[in-house]
Protein backbone atom coordinates (compact mmCIF):
# COMPACT_ATOMS: atom_id res chain seq x y z
CA UNK A 1 0.00 0.00 0.00
CA UNK A 2 0.97 3.57 -0.50
CA UNK A 3 1.82 5.62 2.39
CA UNK A 4 3.10 9.05 2.60
CA UNK A 5 6.55 9.43 3.29
CA UNK A 6 9.20 12.61 3.58
CA UNK A 7 11.76 10.04 3.13
CA UNK A 8 11.55 9.91 -0.92
CA UNK A 9 12.06 13.81 -0.99
CA UNK A 10 14.81 13.47 0.95
CA UNK A 11 16.22 10.90 -1.51
CA UNK A 12 15.39 12.63 -4.54
CA UNK A 13 17.02 15.66 -2.80
CA UNK A 14 20.41 13.57 -1.85
CA UNK A 15 20.30 12.84 -6.04
CA UNK A 16 19.94 16.52 -6.79
CA UNK A 17 23.05 17.11 -4.92
CA UNK A 18 25.14 14.07 -5.59
CA UNK A 19 24.12 15.71 -9.26
CA UNK A 20 25.13 19.02 -8.97
CA UNK A 21 27.56 19.05 -6.48
CA UNK A 22 25.73 21.73 -4.70
CA UNK A 23 23.70 21.24 -0.87
CA UNK A 24 20.22 21.06 -1.99
CA UNK A 25 19.22 24.56 -0.85
CA UNK A 26 21.28 26.03 -3.48
CA UNK A 27 20.67 23.37 -5.91
CA UNK A 28 16.60 24.53 -5.65
CA UNK A 29 17.76 28.32 -5.74
CA UNK A 30 19.30 27.72 -9.11
CA UNK A 31 17.54 25.29 -10.61
CA UNK A 32 13.95 25.96 -9.76
CA UNK A 33 13.48 29.60 -7.85
CA UNK A 34 15.71 31.42 -9.72
CA UNK A 35 14.53 30.32 -13.88
CA UNK A 36 10.45 30.74 -12.45
CA UNK A 37 11.67 33.92 -10.65
CA UNK A 38 10.19 32.75 -7.47
CA UNK A 39 10.86 34.45 -4.57
CA UNK A 40 11.46 31.62 -1.53
CA UNK A 41 13.89 30.78 1.11
CA UNK A 42 15.15 27.48 2.10
CA UNK A 43 17.79 27.43 5.03
CA UNK A 44 17.78 31.10 5.88
CA UNK A 45 15.42 33.53 7.49
CA UNK A 46 13.50 35.59 5.33
CA UNK A 47 14.30 39.03 4.96
CA UNK A 48 10.63 39.89 6.81
CA UNK A 49 8.66 37.96 8.83
CA UNK A 50 7.14 34.68 8.13
CA UNK A 51 3.43 34.15 8.61
CA UNK A 52 3.25 32.37 12.26
CA UNK A 53 1.98 28.58 12.32
CA UNK A 54 0.13 28.61 15.45
CA UNK A 55 -0.13 25.04 17.13
CA UNK A 56 0.25 22.56 19.77
CA UNK A 57 3.81 21.76 19.48
CA UNK A 58 4.24 19.82 22.63
CA UNK A 59 7.55 21.27 25.05
CA UNK A 60 8.38 22.82 21.90
CA UNK A 61 5.62 25.00 22.03
CA UNK A 62 7.47 29.07 22.42
CA UNK A 63 10.59 27.46 22.40
CA UNK A 64 13.61 28.40 20.46
CA UNK A 65 13.22 25.24 18.49
CA UNK A 66 9.44 25.50 17.33
CA UNK A 67 8.30 23.90 14.62
CA UNK A 68 7.70 26.56 11.28
CA UNK A 69 8.37 29.46 13.69
CA UNK A 70 11.98 29.40 14.44
CA UNK A 71 14.57 30.38 12.85
CA UNK A 72 16.29 26.87 14.15
CA UNK A 73 13.52 25.14 11.81
CA UNK A 74 13.93 27.52 9.16
CA UNK A 75 17.76 26.39 8.99
CA UNK A 76 17.37 23.23 9.16
CA UNK A 77 16.34 23.24 5.29
CA UNK A 78 14.79 20.15 5.17
CA UNK A 79 14.23 19.51 1.57
CA UNK A 80 10.64 18.26 2.80
CA UNK A 81 9.58 21.20 4.87
CA UNK A 82 11.01 24.45 5.65
CA UNK A 83 10.51 26.25 2.41
CA UNK A 84 9.62 29.74 3.23
CA UNK A 85 7.28 31.53 0.50
CA UNK A 86 4.23 33.32 -0.75
CA UNK A 87 1.06 32.34 -2.12
CA UNK A 88 2.56 33.78 -5.48
CA UNK A 89 5.63 31.48 -5.16
CA UNK A 90 3.21 28.94 -4.20
CA UNK A 91 1.32 29.23 -7.25
CA UNK A 92 4.32 29.63 -9.22
CA UNK A 93 5.80 26.63 -8.21
CA UNK A 94 2.69 24.32 -8.83
CA UNK A 95 1.70 25.56 -11.98
CA UNK A 96 5.01 24.95 -13.43
CA UNK A 97 3.45 21.07 -13.60
CA UNK A 98 1.45 22.37 -16.13
CA UNK A 99 1.87 21.17 -19.87
CA UNK A 100 3.10 24.06 -22.30
CA UNK A 101 4.94 25.83 -19.09
CA UNK A 102 8.14 24.24 -20.49
CA UNK A 103 9.57 24.35 -17.35
CA UNK A 104 10.26 20.81 -16.87
CA UNK A 105 10.93 18.46 -19.86
CA UNK A 106 7.84 16.85 -21.74
CA UNK A 107 8.71 13.03 -20.45
CA UNK A 108 8.72 14.29 -16.95
CA UNK A 109 5.99 16.20 -16.78
CA UNK A 110 4.22 13.03 -18.21
CA UNK A 111 5.59 11.80 -15.63
CA UNK A 112 5.07 13.76 -12.67
CA UNK A 113 1.38 13.78 -13.67
CA UNK A 114 0.71 10.40 -14.08
CA UNK A 115 -0.06 7.62 -11.38
CA UNK A 116 3.14 5.79 -9.96
CA UNK A 117 1.20 3.64 -7.66
CA UNK A 118 0.29 1.29 -10.24
CA UNK A 119 -3.64 1.37 -8.77
CA UNK A 120 -2.28 0.91 -5.20
CA UNK A 121 -4.24 1.38 -2.19
CA UNK A 122 -3.04 3.94 0.42
CA UNK A 123 -3.26 6.89 2.64
CA UNK A 124 -1.80 10.57 3.77
CA UNK A 125 -1.34 10.95 7.68
CA UNK A 126 -4.58 9.11 8.81
CA UNK A 127 -6.52 12.12 6.98
CA UNK A 128 -7.60 10.87 3.92
CA UNK A 129 -7.29 7.25 2.41
CA UNK A 130 -7.98 5.20 -1.28
CA UNK A 131 -8.20 2.50 -2.99
CA UNK A 132 -6.60 2.95 -5.30
CA UNK A 133 -4.41 6.48 -4.04
CA UNK A 134 -2.88 7.93 -7.14
CA UNK A 135 -0.01 10.01 -6.75
CA UNK A 136 2.65 11.24 -9.64
CA UNK A 137 6.18 11.86 -8.98
CA UNK A 138 6.16 14.60 -6.85
CA UNK A 139 2.05 15.55 -6.84
CA UNK A 140 -0.35 14.47 -5.39
CA UNK A 141 -3.19 13.63 -8.13
CA UNK A 142 -6.98 14.04 -6.98
CA UNK A 143 -7.93 11.20 -9.20
CA UNK A 144 -11.70 9.93 -7.44
CA UNK A 145 -10.17 10.34 -3.95
CA UNK A 146 -12.77 11.41 -1.44
CA UNK A 147 -12.32 12.71 0.69
CA UNK A 148 -9.96 15.37 -0.22
CA UNK A 149 -7.88 18.33 0.36
CA UNK A 150 -9.69 19.74 -3.41
CA UNK A 151 -13.02 20.59 -3.48
CA UNK A 152 -15.54 18.09 -4.98
CA UNK A 153 -15.84 20.03 -8.15
CA UNK A 154 -11.97 19.61 -9.05
CA UNK A 155 -11.09 17.61 -11.97
CA UNK A 156 -10.08 14.30 -11.31
CA UNK A 157 -6.89 15.50 -13.56
CA UNK A 158 -6.18 17.96 -10.66
CA UNK A 159 -2.72 18.12 -8.62
CA UNK A 160 -0.68 19.77 -5.95
CA UNK A 161 0.44 19.60 -2.51
CA UNK A 162 -0.05 20.04 1.07
CA UNK A 163 2.12 21.27 3.68
CA UNK A 164 2.40 19.91 7.10
CA UNK A 165 2.31 23.73 8.48
CA UNK A 166 -1.12 24.16 6.91
CA UNK A 167 -0.13 25.90 3.48
CA UNK A 168 -1.92 24.08 0.48
CA UNK A 169 -1.55 24.74 -3.41
CA UNK A 170 -3.96 23.35 -6.26
CA UNK A 171 -3.78 23.23 -9.99
CA UNK A 172 -6.99 22.38 -11.99
CA UNK A 173 -5.62 22.38 -15.16
CA UNK A 174 -9.73 21.38 -16.68
CA UNK A 175 -11.10 24.08 -15.38
CA UNK A 176 -8.01 26.55 -15.89
CA UNK A 177 -7.59 27.46 -12.01
CA UNK A 178 -5.09 27.00 -9.60
CA UNK A 179 -5.70 28.19 -5.49
CA UNK A 180 -3.23 28.78 -2.63
CA UNK A 181 -3.85 28.39 0.64
CA UNK A 182 -1.83 30.30 3.54
CA UNK A 183 -3.78 27.96 5.98
CA UNK A 184 -4.43 29.26 9.85
CA UNK A 185 -2.90 26.54 11.64
CA UNK A 186 -1.16 23.23 11.00
CA UNK A 187 -2.79 21.21 8.25
CA UNK A 188 -3.89 18.18 10.84
CA UNK A 189 -5.62 20.75 12.98
CA UNK A 190 -7.53 22.36 9.61
CA UNK A 191 -8.18 20.16 7.91
CA UNK A 192 -9.35 17.60 10.71
CA UNK A 193 -11.97 19.61 12.00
Amino acid sequence: RVEYSNAGITLAALAVERATGLPFPKALQALVLEPLEVEAYLGEDPPRPALYVPGNYGHHTGAPTEPFNSSFWLHLAQPYGGLVTTAAGMLDLACAFLPGTGFLPRELLADALTDQTNGVPGRLMGMMSGQPFPWGLGPDLHDAKQPHFAPPEASTGSFGHAGASGSLVWVDPAAGVAWAVLGPATFDRWWLQ
